[in-house]
């Protein structure tokens, strides 16, 4: 569905985890937190139906010893 993208990515250590979408202004359009996941490949869905057509830079974000830290990027196109 356009709605919905699943974003699969790999841990190398156990971590709390979020979600951000930014759009190309750096503004936050969507933030998920993931809670505490394992090492190894993981996945979320991410709901995507309020969000206008547009690119945005998904950004996985991994919290140890208290600070949010960015543990990867990719680029998301979305198209109603």
């Amino acid at each position: 569905a356009k709605d919905a993208a699943r974003a699969a990515f790999n841990l190398p250590q156990p971590a709390t985890v979020r979600l951000r979408l930014v759009d190309l202004a750096g503004d936050t359009a969507l933030e998920r937190s993931l809670g505490a996941l394992e090492a190894g490949t993981q996945s979320a869905e991410l709901d995507l139906h309020s969000l206008p057509s547009g690119i945005y830079i998904v950004v996985l974000e991994g919290k140890r010893s208290g600070a949010w830290s960015t543990m990867g990027t990719f680029k998301l196109a979305l198209t109603k």
